[in-house]
């Protein structure tokens, strides 16, 4: 079993913002090219880039998911609380720091409706949909209520780029699988069976 301090943690977090501003900086075709395994679904289309990212999301949101207390025990003791609580508060902060800093890059892509950081995007956003309580929050510290209210400009950033894409509609069409309602994207077929997301699916 791994042990760790709480105390590491801001160690870690400013590293963890270094090392993602610099694969930021790249620009879409470096990130296509190395980021992530060769994404192949029979049925999706996502690219290298684009699954990579989504599991970046992904860890982001089982990190969430698992420090809210999903496995804590019945009963725990005042201590495992404490612990439990400076850990989700950790978790939440960087979470919305580093998905906001996602959504700042996928904005600023060529084509944002063909950009590798979309469909994680979605997908986390229909994620903070099915758990309000994680979108609104609640006694948050200073740290986290700047790196949330960071990440919701970014997504008002994002959704405006996003309505003024005029190739938004056809790109989606040709990227996911039509089925009666609407259409299936990749990513959908990728996740299924995450606990984390199985209400918003």
């Amino acid at each position: 079993m791994l042990h760790f301090s709480l105390e590491t943690i801001p160690e870690v977090y400013a590293a963890t913002i270094c090392e993602l501003e610099q694969l930021l900086a790249l620009d879409d075709m470096c990130l296509e090219a190395g980021l992530g395994s060769e994404h192949r679904s029979g049925i999706g289309t996502g690219s290298s880039g684009a699954a990579g990212i989504l599991q970046l999301v992904c860890i982001l949101i089982f990190t969430v998911h698992n420090a809210n207390g999903s496995n804590s025990s019945p009963q725990p003791t005042y201590a495992e609380v404490l612990q439990r609580s400076a850990l989700l508060r950790n978790a939440l902060t960087t979470t919305f720091e580093l998905a906001g800093r996602l959504m700042r890059r996928c904005a600023a892509s060529n084509d944002v409706s063909r950009s590798p950081f979309l469909p994680a995007m979605l997908v986390f956003i229909e994620w903070l949909a099915s758990k309000p309580e994680v979108a609104v929050g609640s006694e948050v510290d200073e740290k986290q209520a700047n790196a949330r209210s960071f990440f919701w400009r970014q997504f008002v950033v994002l959704m405006n780029t996003l309505y003024e894409s005029k190739d938004l509609d056809a790109n989606i069409d040709s990227l996911g699988m039509p089925i009666e309602g609407g259409i299936t994207l990749w990513e959908d077929y990728e996740l299924q069976g995450f606990v984390p997301l199985i209400h918003a699916q």
